[in-house]
């Protein structure tokens, strides 16, 4: 294997070696002046750049490993012609600089360099600020993506009068924009995103007569949008994402504009209309006002854009009803998280285009018109948290590229269509009055299917008996129905299931103990249910069956006999919980799904509408378990919740229970006449 790469890295470094030797023998170079020669070896010299490691495998196995991935300044020597330098590309106009990702180290750059084009993005060990002597007049396009520059950009960035493209996006620049930009009157492209400016956005800006692109999202803005800046007369795309700007968006008026992103910002109000607005942003694509607090009813004209494409105006205080859409163009459409009622009007529909639509968590009534959906490009559907009702017809059955179906938290009825897509990756019904069984193809009829979530309705019969072997399956929950009967043992095919709750239901069944093949489990419930005899007692030797497991409750069953050490001593994650990345973080499909569960504490049902991935919990309680404690469970130092109660345990309390720093809820001792704890603090 050794001799087998050697022998590929060196017809690798032959290859490059070839292809250098050829580009340049094939064309002749134009001569480089000798003061920009000198220029370029000074401003190489300001900068170190890290070696690559000795003792990497690519490094011993290839000698000449800069060949292949060496910083292009390496070969620049005094007395030789730049234009053939690599990262040096010469025309009659000037030339081209293309140092990205060099991996340089070191501050601001001090040369003097007069090229067309300054491309240095991608060196994240950069550092410094921009100076005077960086603002050259010849200079056409300034690069300098995602390095670590900070300080405040100078005025005389007005001076380069030539400069066509501007990035410096993802650095730490700060301070006030300066006004000078209103210099730049040849720039046509200007991102400044991601970085720490303050203040607002200069009336100057907006004098930029060429400007087709501008960026300024995440750059912590404040203050209000001067009107001027949707008058720009070549204006295309306009992302202001992600600041602080507030009050009234002006009229825009630019007829070019493509895209305009204004999300995550404090907009009060919505954008007024006048008798020529529509006819100035006809070729408008993108529209995202999402996440503000713009009130009122929705503006009309936003459904009557003939080009439009996407339109986000989520999270907003919007009211009244969702007017009449004649945008049919539209393949986005996200309207949640607002307060609109009435009901969804019938030209939605029909919008042939569409592949996304979420109305959800808003007020909504009335029923759905499933059969005048056009369902032929549809992917993704989120209905869910609205007042809807009516049935699931089976013209659902026509939506065969869906991925996403979500309808919980409303009043739908009547049983599941037997023909739901099989491209489904999240299927949730959740908090309805379906009834019926459960189809039994639910378990096999997709493979990509990752969340099923089917949890307080009332469905009933018995749980699907085919979950087949290659499943996706992570989340099953069908929790508070009427189902009966036993587990069935394909479930040992969801190797990859990580939460399972079958609380809530009538099954009668002994404890699965094949689940102990489901490494991935993380939150089992079987609480409320007619279960009964023992756990079973794995092998303290070799047990690995839940290692990951950090929520178990069988409240409320009938199981018995002891509570086995092994069982209890395979929960490593109730030892180690993993608290290593900073924030809170939820179990689910990212933001559109998230897993939730109901507990116990202090004696109430406690419903979580998220699962934080670091909650803990055991609960046995209101069982007729015998014995003592395992002395195991002093182990489990990261436990949140832990409740023994109503049951027939004996024995002594192991003292060092109550230096667990992360429990919050011990249930142990409850009065009751028929199973009362008995216990003494002390030594076992």
């Amino acid at each position: 294997m050794r001799r087998l790469l050697t022998s590929l890295c060196f017809v690798l470094c032959l290859q490059l070696s070839l292809l250098h030797s050829l580009s340049y023998s094939s064309f002749a170079l134009p001569s480089c002046r000798t003061d920009q020669s000198l220029a370029l070896l000074h401003f190489k010299n300001s900068f170190s750049i890290r070696k690559p490691d000795p003792s990497s495998l690519a490094f011993e196995l290839c000698d000449f490993y800069e060949t292949i991935s060496h910083p292009k300044t390496s070969a620049w020597k005094n007395g030789t012609n730049c234009c053939s330098w690599d990262g040096v590309t010469c025309n009659p106009l000037g030339q081209r600089l293309d140092l990205n990702g060099n991996d340089f180290q070191g501050s601001y750059i001090s040369a003097n360099v007069s090229q067309l084009e300054i491309h240095l993005g991608d060196n994240k060990n950069l550092t410094g600020y921009l100076s005077r002597s960086n603002c050259s007049n010849s200079i056409r396009h300034l690069i300098l993506i995602d390095a670590n520059f900070t300080g405040e950009l100078p005025y005389c960035i007005g001076h380069m009068k030539s400069l066509y493209s501007l990035d410096l996006s993802s650095n730490q620049f700060k301070g006030e924009l300066p006004s000078s930009f209103l210099n730049l009157t040849h720039l046509t492209y200007m991102q400044l995103s991601d970085n720490n400016f303050s203040g607002h956005l200069p009336n100057e800006m907006a004098r930029l007569p060429l400007l087709r692109d501008l960026v300024l999202s995440h750059s912590q803005l404040n203050g209000t949008i001067p009107s001027r800046h949707f008058t720009l007369p070549s204006l295309e795309f306009l992302d202001i994402s992600s600041n602080q700007l507030t009050v009234q968006i002006a009229e825009i008026s630019s007829y070019p504009l493509v895209s305009f992103d204004v999300s995550y910002n404090n907009l009060l109000s919505p954008i007024t209309r006048s008798k020529f607005f529509l006819e100035n942003i006809t070729l408008l694509r993108y529209l995202d006002l999402s996440h503000n607090q713009l009130n009122g009813t929705i503006p009309s004209w936003c459904f009557l854009l003939p080009s439009l494409e996407n339109l986000y105006i989520s999270s907003n205080q919007f009211t009244g009803q969702i007017g009449e859409i004649s945008s049919y163009s539209l393949k986005y459409l996200d309207v949640s998280d607002n307060k609109l009622s009435s009901s969804i009007p019938r030209t939605l529909f029909s919008l042939k285009n569409l592949t996304y639509l979420n109305l959800s968590h808003n007020f909504l009534t009335g029923g759905i018109q499933w059969h005048n959906f056009s369902w032929k490009n549809m992917k993704f559907l989120d209905l869910r948290n609205n007042s809807l009702q009516g049935e699931l017809t089976s013209s659902i059955c026509y939506a065969t590229s869906l991925e996403f179906l979500s309808l919980s938290h409303n009043y739908f009825t009547s049983t599941i269509p037997h023909c739901i897509s099989n491209s489904l990756e999240v299927l949730n019904l959740s908090h309805n009055k379906f009834t019926g069984t459960i189809p039994h193809y639910t378990g096999s009829f997709s493979l990509a299917l990752s969340m099923l979530d089917l949890q307080m309705n009332r469905f009933s019969g018995s749980i699907p008996q085919s979950f087949e072997k290659g499943n996706n399956l992570k989340t099953l929950n069908l929790n508070g129905n009427l189902l009966e009967g036993s587990f069935p043992r394909s479930l040992v095919n969801c190797t990859k299931l990580k939460v399972l709750d079958l609380g809530r239901n009538n099954i009668e069944d002994t404890f699965p103990h094949w689940f102990q093949v489901l490494h991935e489990l993380q939150v089992l419930v079987f609480r409320e249910n007619k279960l009964y005899g023992s756990i079973p007692s794995f092998n303290d030797e070799t047990n690995h069956a839940f290692l990951k497991l950090r929520v178990l409750d069988l409240l409320n069953n009938n199981f018995s006999g002891l509570l086995p050490t092994a069982f209890f001593k395979s929960f490593e994650a109730m030892r180690n919980a993993d608290e290593r990345e900073p924030g809170l973080h939820y179990m689910g499909y990212e933001s559109m799904y998230q897993d939730s569960i109901e507990v116990t504490m202090k004696g109430l049902d406690v419903h979580l509408e998220r699962i934080l991935t670091v909650f803990t919990t055991i609960d046995v309680s209101m069982n007729m378990f015998e014995g003592k404690i395992p002395k195991v469970i002093e182990e489990l130092c990261k436990l949140k919740v832990l409740n023994f109660s109503h049951n027939r345990l004996i024995g002594a309390i192991p003292s060092s229970m109550g230096k667990f720093e992360e429990l919050g809820i011990l249930g142990l001792v409850i009065k009751q006449a028929c199973r009362k704890n008995s216990f003494k603090i002390g030594k076992s």
